[in-house]
């Protein structure tokens, strides 16, 4: 999965939640990246920001949960150059399928 900016296009990869459990259209919640200065990942409800996992130090995003580059079975990478600016990630088991959720805390 990949998660950035193309900066030639300025196409951006998000990820977005569905709008509910029934329902896999656009939802209100966005994990996005601002590539303006430091690399920062957020989750985002609209304008209004939820969390921030701190600037990419080359390794890792300080405040994400795991400081490990291979964390739960994922392996992360962060690419930049003069096309784009991206985060991936990838299961290190590439037999296993895995979904990314994201759970509204009520």
């Amino acid at each position: 999965m990949k998660v950035g900016i193309n900066l030639k296009t300025s196409f951006h990869r998000s990820l977005s939640s569905w709008k509910s459990t029934n329902n896999p259209s656009r939802g209100e919640f966005n994990w996005t990246f601002d590539t303006g200065g430091f690399l920062q990942t957020f989750i985002m409800n609209g304008s209004i920001e939820l969390y921030r996992a701190g600037p990419w130090n080359g390794r890792v995003f300080p405040n994400a949960p795991s400081r490990d580059t291979s964390w739960n079975g994922y392996n992360y990478t962060y690419l930049s150059d003069p096309n784009e600016i991206l985060f991936m990630y990838e299961l290190t088991d590439s037999s296993i399928m895995a979904r990314v959720v994201m759970q509204l805390n009520r």
